[in-house]
């Protein structure tokens, strides 16, 4: 019975489920307003809600986090979404996820065209 049991999970095990799930596709960074194509639809990164990231060089209690308004279209419908980078998403059926945020924080404010997003996408 322990056998039969090992072996089921053996079968279901780290090696089988990596196989069964797509791998995510990681997008080239973009900019505000810049579109980044997912299948059948598009996501565009409108606004950054908030930047509360701890400055370089500097030691914080909290890491902080960045927050963006994003644009998702396709198939006739548009809608708008609030990500948080580091915390997947599910989109439409697919996991999207902020990986990203460039530049890092610095003591002055970033102009907004500078700003810079890395998406990782899986279906």
């Amino acid at each position: 019975m322990a056998v039969a049991a090992l072996s089921g999970c053996t079968a279901i095990g780290p090696d089988g489920a990596e196989r069964a799930v797509p791998l995510p596709s990681t997008r080239p960074p973009v900019a505000i307003g810049e579109t980044v194509p997912a299948g059948e639809w598009a996501l565009t990164t409108q606004a950054v809600v908030e930047d509360s990231r701890c400055p370089v060089g500097t030691q914080c209690v909290w890491a902080g986090r960045v927050v963006v308004d994003v644009r998702i279209e396709g198939d006739g419908q548009a809608e708008t979404r609030t990500l948080t980078a580091g915390e997947e998403a599910t989109v439409r059926g697919t996991r999207v996820l902020l990986m990203q945020v460039t530049p890092e924080k610095g003591e002055a404010a970033i102009p907004t065209g500078e700003y810079r997003f890395v998406y990782a996408i899986t279906p």
